[in-house]
């Protein structure tokens, strides 16, 4: 079975020269992936897949830089190789991190335009549903999802008698409830 390498890889564009450089555990992996997103259009880098879009598979090249055997140095030496090749593709100058990536309202659009009428397929709509089992959107409350016994809500029951509410928090309350409603397709009328 041949050992996996980790390393410093470049996809080259052959028309123009430009260049995207990346690290991976497992490069030959990670070329796989890179190659599928970009044939399927789906990358995340859109500047490389536009580029990808534009000049084609055949006008491309992925080769390794540098082989790194101590895998706990791979974003040192990532980032030394952004450094010195001062690469075109690549939208962070930061290895290993989104800082430094600013995005024009011109990007900003074309990115929400390109998400304009995706869906998600089935079987993530089912991931997206099982990880937020049990979470409510937008309530960071450190006592959601708590169970109380009886006499624990017979108290605190007890100690909201004779409180009473601001016209601003009801207000508040009716708009959160006509919400929560209208998700739940529930008629707020009846």
């Amino acid at each position: 079975m041949e050992q996996c390498k980790s390393g410093i890889y470049q996809i080259k564009n052959l028309v123009n020269g430009k260049i995207y450089v990346g690290s991976a555990v497992n490069i030959r992996k990670r070329w796989s992936n890179h190659r599928h997103n970009l044939i399927n259009g789906t990358h995340k880098n859109l500047h490389l897949q536009n580029a990808w879009n534009k000049y084609g598979v055949d006008d491309f090249e992925f080769s390794i830089i540098e082989l790194v055997v101590d895998k706990t140095q791979l974003i040192d030496r990532e980032q030394f190789y952004l450094n010195v090749l001062k690469p075109d593709y690549n939208i962070c100058p930061t290895a290993n991190s989104r800082l430094g990536r600013h995005q024009s309202l011109e990007t900003k659009q074309k990115i929400a335009e390109y998400r304009k009428g995706r869906c998600h397929s089935d079987i993530t709509k089912f991931k997206i549903s099982k990880s937020n089992k049990g979470k409510q959107s937008g309530n960071n409350h450190p006592m959601y999802g708590k169970h109380f016994s009886e006499d624990t809500k017979k108290k605190m029951s007890e100690a909201k008698i004779g409180r009473k509410l601001s016209e601003d928090t009801k207000k508040k309350m009716s708009i959160t409830k006509l919400h929560i409603n209208a998700e739940k397709g529930v008629n707020n009328n009846e």
